[in-house]
């Protein structure tokens, strides 16, 4: 049998949470603790605290003054210890992307719908934050979370399972508030959101013994992807909103340079010379008609919307489909 006259507990890197089975102990063995260590005892079937550097047993079993003490050697029948460091600050980030990005709409995209609205177009953003957190109830903790084959709970442990839930419900939130008002809309409220999640995270957290002391949803953005897409639909957008939708002339005049050049200048010129032909133009009027014609013959439709768009284009400007 092991001598238990006193036990020494020190840190271990990495470990928040880990379990001594100390089935043997007497009453009057001596805990010491390293600072900032506290231990959890469960004792013949009672729970006690101890948070003081050193301390014996009895004095968990039969606390305050005037109590009688049990001495002697007889060892207790059942000691478990559950150690928990806390020396430093819980922290952690969370974020929403790839697989768990969150569905979108970017309404400055889509059908017009009046009053310079539009309908938006279905698209994926990206959200990420942070938090700090702390134990505050031991025996909730001990009881709520998963030890390891050597009695432990790491860190990297308790940041990944926290971190689980938060995402699963920050998703639920900011996907509700992307939907319906797009990212522009949901950046505004981001102080509001990040105080909602925190409330229904602290009452799942709570059954853990754990309290969330702040939550920040440091940004929200389209993700990669989109705004890949954003940038090809914003230069076909830029001259309409420039010059203005009532001045159709202008326009017609812009599209159909952009035409020339991108359809029939640039396949016949290297890479200075395309560039020289963007700035200036080379062809005469008649053979703007002349090339125009040939372009107008030259169109593909989109296979989600039906949209009439030019050979050259990946995305719907109208629906935001893909195409091939």
């Amino acid at each position: 049998m092991e001598d238990y006259q006193r036990i020494i507990i020190n840190k271990k890197s990495g470990v928040v949470c880990w379990k001594l089975d100390c089935k043997g102990a007497y009453p009057n063995t001596e805990v010491v603790l390293e600072k900032g260590l506290t231990v959890l005892a469960k004792i013949n079937g009672e729970s006690k605290l101890l948070a003081k550097e050193k301390a014996f047993l009895n004095s968990l079993v039969n606390p305050g003054k005037g109590a009688k003490l049990i001495g002697g050697k007889k060892p207790y029948e059942s000691c478990e210890m559950f150690v928990f460091d806390q020396t430093t600050e819980f922290s952690s980030e969370w974020g929403l992307a790839g697989e768990n990005a969150l569905a979108c709409k970017d309404y400055d995209f889509g059908e017009e719908i009046g009053e310079g609205k539009r309908a938006g177009i279905d698209c994926s953003a990206v959200a990420t934050g942070s938090f700090y957190y702390k134990i505050e109830n031991f025996f909730s903790f001990s009881n709520a979370m998963t030890f390891n084959s050597l009695g432990e709970i790491s860190r990297d442990d308790v940041r990944e399972e926290l971190r689980a839930e938060i995402c699963a419900v920050a998703k639920a939130y900011l996907a509700k508030e992307l939907i319906t008002k797009g990212v522009a809309g949901c950046q505004e409220k981001l102080p509001q959101l990040a105080e909602e999640i925190k409330r229904e995270i602290s009452q799942i957290f709570a059954q853990k013994g754990i309290v969330v002391d702040n939550l920040i949803i440091d940004q929200i953005e389209y993700s990669r992807e989109h705004l890949a897409v954003r940038k090809e639909l914003s230069d076909r957008y830029v001259d309409e909103r420039i010059i203005g939708v009532g001045n159709k002339l202008a326009k017609d005049r812009i599209d159909l340079e952009a035409k020339r050049v991108s359809e029939v200048i640039t396949p016949m010129m290297d890479a200075q010379s395309r560039q020289f032909a963007a700035e200036q133009g080379v062809l005469s009027e008649k053979s703007i008609v002349k090339d125009t014609k040939q372009i107008e013959e030259k169109k593909k439709y989109c296979t989600k919307c039906g949209e009439k768009l030019d050979l050259d284009v990946n995305f719907c400007p109208k629906c935001g489909e893909k195409l091939k």
